[in-house]
């Protein structure tokens, strides 16, 4: 999880199944098994329907992370995948916050 300071908190092993996708979109293939979440802490305004900007920090920790994940799991940035594209999630639930091939 990330704070909007930016802050990491780990609060999961790596090596257990953790419920993160939930009800995934028809024809998707990842799991709660086969994928790391990483939750970034924003708030939801049910009025307009959006999501809080993230913060630069959270921005700036999460391609930390990303990049330590990929590296240690040998994987591309095409095996990152936004929330509410892969799950039946609040719209816009982790969209844009990494965007591939920016440094």
């Amino acid at each position: 999880m990330i704070d909007k300071d930016g802050t990491i908190y780990q609060c999961a092993t790596l090596y257990k199944t953790t419920w993160h996708v939930g009800a995934r979109k028809k024809g998707i293939t990842i799991t709660n098994n086969t994928s790391i979440g990483i939750e970034v802490v924003a708030w939801y305004d049910d009025k307009t329907h959006k999501w809080d900007e993230a913060t630069r920090e959270q921005k700036i920790a999460l391609r930390k992370i990303i990049k330590i994940l990929l590296k240690h799991y040998n994987l591309t940035e095409n095996d990152i995948y936004e929330h509410d594209k892969i799950a039946n999630k609040t719209a816009g639930e982790g969209a844009n916050l990494y965007i591939k091939g920016e440094k």
